[in-house]
């Protein structure tokens, strides 16, 4: 099931998905990511300019972690 959380101002308008947050996500959009300084998680720079959001969220479960909106 696809969920949107969150606020974002895309090309000058405000999208607003009401949620609580934070909350567990499974896959992030690749607006704005932030990882603590130490993790082991990574960029694949093999994935260019697309999917790197989702692949460091699965490369986080995978390692028993969570992401979070």
């Amino acid at each position: 099931m696809l969920a949107r959380a969150g606020r974002v101002v895309d090309r000058l308008r405000l999208l607003h998905e009401p949620a609580t947050l934070p909350g567990v996500v499974e896959t992030l959009d690749e607006l704005l990511l932030v990882l603590p300084r130490a993790t082991p998680l990574g960029f694949d720079p093999g994935l260019g300019f697309h999917l790197y959001g989702a692949d460091v969220c699965l490369q986080a479960a995978r390692s028993g972690r969570r992401s979070w909106p």
